[in-house]
């Protein structure tokens, strides 16, 4: 490209002018700020400039103003819709130019020997020309459903040549006897009758002209087939069965029929085969951006469709065809509950968990283990809604199909048992009253807790950790803790899991979800707590825990449920927990720590105070570096701070109060002087204002409070007002 030296205006200097041609003729702009990989440029000498400039700008008003009128890109689908009642409105000016045939000829009027030769051929031709043309529209009906025999298809060619051969033999002859006429001398209704016939045959040709363009040359059909992945015998039926309903007087149908709504009338048809091409259709477009949300919107409005398609899982017939129309229909519902209002549509269909259950039957075929893998994900979208989650638990059978597809050493497919694992982990966790069933039903089943500890034993690590989720919330349950306390190893394998060192935040979190499990399994149980204490150098390990930041958590509870809620001829086992105080007591000093950190940090550490006396606590406060003011200051300014509970850390004010309560009972002389001139019994009044069932559970499901606590905090209260000498 040449420079151009050119002068400017309003610039007492020359100026380079370079006009670049946008090819999407959307303006004219400085090369500068033109898109270097799409753009001509054209270098003019100065004198000619303007001019092109100016024509340029022509240009683009030009295209502007065409594309306010350009019609709108048509899918192919509406393409096929407009062909085919372009189709019928020729066919139906041809029927009518024949009846208006068929009425001068009944009018009797003396056309003449030759005449009357000529009406009788042309009306044989006529009627042989509608009998094609019914023929052929049945057959070619027929060959979309099924391959038909050679010489069906012979006859089905064989009346589209009579068609042709028919009418152009009319409107030859009617052109011949049209020019052979004296104007002058000849009955206008005899010229009519020729026009007539000529037109009926350019009517025919017209549209047979149209068809070659249209199918032959712009593949009309083929483009539909790759567009939405259909096969050319659904495209063919859906073309003539558009054409028949435009020519049969079924108008309004034809204009407001598409793809869906033709595959859904196939779909509840009576007939397998019209059911396997309905479903074939449905499922290809489901899978199209361009008509997935309008098809499942059209599917969701439809009781009798969905209908059968739950009927269609249920499928009896072992024939290879029915279980093709089944895995389609699965593979239907299963797109079609990824919406929630259509997940209730579902439900309430009669036997409908029983069909989506009869998927999940054993199976060895590769078959059976695709209508597994449907059938498990249809239920996990079910499993969203509250509502479906009962009925999944109340449908016979259905839990106990889900949870054997847990077990470990039966070959189960792995993302049967991915799948599987989430929808036991979803109801698990089902906040609520109806949780609290959920769980109770799933624990009863009896294989349920030991495929969980096979996987926690043998499992890989993503199994393990769903595996560990769904105890968690099955252990929120008093009658699912003892069970799973119960199972024989598998305190043992939560604690491998719990103290092997991590390498990978994977773990890491594996680990953690490990030490929730463990937990909750101590939470109030008595049996739990000493089935832990039994392991070797337990207590030990969990100390040497804290010192890790992402078991400190997990093992300040279970230390602290198990100094609890343990009988008193264990505590001499109990009493290596002291080792954890410097640990513990600087986690309560810190700022700004989590609720959760600083909850079980309280509740450790007022355990803790139990194995202590008075010279032990100023020993170890002093090799924490903790002055006795700033811990009695930190616990005065936490009963404040944490006025407004949350649900995920409901005990720091009784932990705190209980950790008072442990210290003046430790040295009731030293500490009583301390926390009232700190202004404990202002905060312990306010406390009493405030209190609420919250602080009443150790967990929550929910906002349904669990696992009561034995002592009230008003009774906790009451003691701690006691100590300190004072009424409340």
């Amino acid at each position: 490209m040449d420079d151009i030296d050119v002068p400017s205006i309003g610039i007492h200097r020359p100026q380079r002018i370079v006009v670049v041609i946008n090819p999407d003729m959307q303006g004219i702009y400085p090369l500068e700020h033109s898109d270097p990989l799409e753009h001509s440029e054209i270098c003019c000498p100065p004198e000619d400039n303007m001019r092109i400039t100016c024509g340029m700008v022509g240009m683009v008003v030009v295209h502007k103003v065409i594309g306010l009128f350009r019609m709108p890109r048509m899918s192919p689908e509406k393409k096929v819709r407009m062909f085919s009642i372009t189709m019928g409105i020729l066919d139906l000016i041809a029927i009518v130019l024949g009846m208006l045939k068929l009425y001068l000829v009944v009018r009797k009027i003396d056309l003449g020997a030759m005449i009357k030769s000529i009406t009788v051929l042309t009306l044989v031709l006529e009627g042989i020309r509608i009998l094609c043309r019914s023929r052929g529209l049945e057959l070619n009906h027929m060959h979309n459903l099924k391959q038909l025999p050679l010489s069906t298809r012979i006859i089905s060619r064989l009346f589209y040549w009579l068609n042709l051969i028919s009418v152009l033999t009319s409107g030859v002859l009617s052109t011949v006897r049209l020019a052979s006429l004296d104007f002058g001398k000849t009955d206008a209704v005899l010229v009519f009758f020729c026009v007539v016939a000529i037109l009926e045959a350019l009517v025919f040709l017209a549209a047979m002209a149209i068809w070659i363009w249209k199918v032959t040359y712009c593949r009309l059909f083929e483009k539909v087939k790759d567009e939405y992945g259909l096969g050319m015998d659904s495209i063919n039926r859906f073309y003539y069965d558009l054409h028949n309903k435009f020519v049969t007087g079924n108008i309004l149908d034809a204009l407001k029929m598409d793809l869906v709504t033709f595959s859904q009338e196939l779909l509840v048809s009576t007939s397998s085969e019209e059911q396997f091409m309905g479903a074939s259709i449905l499922k290809a477009l489901l899978t199209s951006q361009q008509l997935s949300d309008d098809a499942l919107h059209k599917i969701g409005t439809s009781t009798a469709v969905i209908n059968q398609l739950i009927l269609m899982l249920n499928s009896e017939e072992p024939s290879d065809f029915q279980e093709e129309i089944r895995r389609l229909a699965a593979g239907i519902v299963s797109q079609l509950v990824d919406k929630g209002q259509n997940v209730i549509l579902v439900t309430q269909i009669p036997g409908a968990m029983k069909s989506i259950s009869s998927l999940l039957y054993p199976s060895i075929t590769t078959q059976g283990h695709e209508y597994n893998l449907l059938g498990l994900m249809i239920v996990m979208k079910l499993a969203k809604e509250h509502d479906s989650c009962m009925k999944i638990c109340n449908t016979h059978g259905l839990l106990d199909l889900i949870i054997d597809f847990t077990s470990i050493f039966q070959g189960i497919d792995p993302d049967a048992m991915m799948i599987s694992l989430k929808i036991m982990n979803m109801l698990a966790s089902t906040t609520g009253e109806t949780g609290l069933v959920f769980r109770q039903k799933i624990s009863e089943v009896a294989f349920t807790c030991r495929n969980i500890r096979n996987i926690l034993c043998d499992g890989e690590p993503h199994f393990q950790r769903l595996a560990l989720e769904v105890l968690t919330n099955l252990a929120m349950d008093e009658k699912a803790r003892e069970k799973i306390g119960r199972t024989g190893g598998m305190v043992e394998e939560l604690f491998k899991l719990f103290f092997k060192p991590g390498m990978t935040d994977e773990w890491n979190m594996l680990r953690k979800e490990a030490g929730k499990a463990l937990a909750m399994l101590t939470l109030q149980n008595k049996d739990n707590c000493k089935k832990i204490l039994k392991q070797e150098r337990i207590v030990e390990g969990l100390t040497e825990a804290l010192k890790d930041p992402v078991l400190f958590v997990s093992s300040s509870r279970i230390l602290h449920r198990l100094c609890a809620f343990i009988e008193p001829e264990f505590s001499p086992l109990l009493g290596g927990i002291v080792d954890g105080f410097t640990l513990v007591f600087n986690a309560i000093m810190e700022d700004n720590q989590g609720v959760e950190l600083l909850e079980a940090s309280l509740g450790l550490a007022a355990q803790i105070l139990k194995f202590m006396s008075e010279e032990t606590l100023t020993e170890e406060l002093h090799r924490a570096c903790i002055s006795d003011d700033d811990l009695i200051n930190k616990l005065v300014a936490i009963l404040p701070a944490y006025r407004n509970l949350s649900l995920k850390a409901p005990q720091i004010r009784r932990f705190a109060i209980e950790l008072i309560v442990g210290m003046i009972t430790t040295n009731k002389e030293k500490y009583v002087k301390l926390f009232k001139d700190a202004g404990i019994g202002r905060e312990l009044n306010r406390i009493l204002e405030t209190t609420s069932e919250i602080e009443c559970f150790n967990i929550f499901s929910g906002s349904v409070g669990l696992s009561k606590h034995q002592v009230s905090l008003d009774l906790l209260l009451d003691e701690a007002f006691k100590l300190l000498g004072t009424k409340f």
